[in-house]
């Protein structure tokens, strides 16, 4: 499915806080993104995820969101260029931080673990499950992970109805489950940006 935009699409501010600007090809994304509001976006590395997530999140100036992860580098990386790019402070939580913000990028491994007492049950009045359903818009950093049965768990837990799975992968053969998972955690797939539309 390649999104193609309609005739009176018309391009939203593009010009970030910190000079940064999105390319044609991210405000479609965008475009697509908003007009389903449960969507994946199936993009190739190059195409800035980050930018891409941060023009989300600036549409929705006012709504809580959180950007879950599963593995510490892309948090390091590339979400302080996030909060340069919004002009405002992005919240952390995971290896060892716990600090949330109107946009808080959050560890799928940190909230697992708070939200389970020492015998494995469920804790529904846990922080993190509470932050969880705070939030409105959901990005989720390579969806293809919410395959897991775990992770899948984690971000259902989240009722935002804003939600945006963003990966280079997103199907994987001979493993419908996963998915299925991948699809009701985040959306079907709105956009395709491939290697090729570099």
């Amino acid at each position: 499915v390649r999104w193609e935009p309609s005739l009176n699409f018309l391009p939203r501010r593009t010009r970030f806080e910190d000079g940064k600007e999105a390319r044609p090809d991210q405000v479609m994304a965008l475009d697509a993104v908003e007009r389903v509001r449960r969507s994946t976006l199936w993009a190739a590395t190059a195409f800035g995820k980050t930018l891409t997530m941060a023009g989300l999140f600036r549409d929705f100036p006012t709504s809580p969101g959180v950007i879950l992860i599963h593995r510490r580098d892309p948090h390091i990386q590339s979400f302080d260029a996030l909060g340069e790019m919004l002009g405002e402070p992005i919240g952390s939580i995971g290896g060892g931080e716990w600090k949330e913000r109107r946009i808080t990028v959050a560890m799928f491994d940190t909230l697992q673990r708070e939200m389970k007492d020492s015998d494995g049950q469920m804790k529904w009045d846990s922080r993190a499950v509470r932050f969880l359903k705070r939030q409105e818009v959901m990005c989720i950093d390579e969806s293809h992970v919410v395959g897991s049965p775990s992770r899948y768990h984690t971000a259902m837990i989240c009722p935002a109805p804003i939600r945006v799975g963003m990966t280079g992968s997103p199907w994987k053969v001979g493993e419908p489950l996963r998915d299925f998972r991948l699809e009701a955690a985040c959306g079907p797939v709105a956009f395709v940006f491939t290697a090729r539309d570099i």
